[in-house]
């Protein structure tokens, strides 16, 4: 059983999609703060009808966890990144990238190319997990757009390491 961090691209997709409660029953799931907040509020069917997503019941029933970075934490790895790269991230994805610094049991599942790349350019890429492999790791085989495959997600991983290794996207 994985321990994922999950963006909320990950939440509102795997909604979408259908497998939520299989996803969250094979995985120790954890949500920050700013994704449950603010991010995570709705997915569009497969009729295009706004469903809402209540994450509070499934907290309150203890099948997912909520974490928080603390501001400091999350200014601090604003900072890091230059003024080209910062803002192509959004601050439930910091928060995130701030918790997996501190917490070394948790995967961060995002396809965000953005968010990918930010664990390549901090040298986390081996605490980064794409939805594909998520899934095949719990069990959960399922055909799935090349947005959430593992080979886009090594790709960005790369992308950012190279970044690093060029001085661009960090300061």
């Amino acid at each position: 059983m994985n321990s994922l961090l999950l963006d909320a691209d990950v939440i509102i997709d795997v909604h979408r999609l259908g497998f939520w409660q299989q996803f969250i029953e094979k995985n120790r799931i954890h949500i920050s703060s700013i994704i449950l907040r603010l991010e995570a509020l709705f997915y569009f069917d497969t009729k295009d009808r706004k469903r809402p997503i209540n994450l509070r019941h499934e907290l309150s029933e203890h099948k997912l966890v909520k974490l928080h970075a603390i501001i400091s934490e999350i200014k601090d790895l604003w900072k890091r990144f230059d003024l080209a790269f910062a803002p192509q991230l959004d601050s439930g994805e910091v928060e995130c990238l701030a918790i997996l610094k501190k917490r070394e049991d948790l995967k961060f599942c995002t396809f965000d190319g953005a968010a990918i790349t930010a664990l390549g350019l901090l040298s986390l890429a081996n605490r980064g997990i794409s939805l594909e492999r998520a899934l095949r790791e719990c069990g959960l085989q399922k055909n799935l757009p090349t947005k959430y495959s593992d080979e886009r997600f090594k790709r960005y991983i790369k992308q950012g390491q190279e970044m690093r290794i060029m001085g661009q996207g960090l300061k």
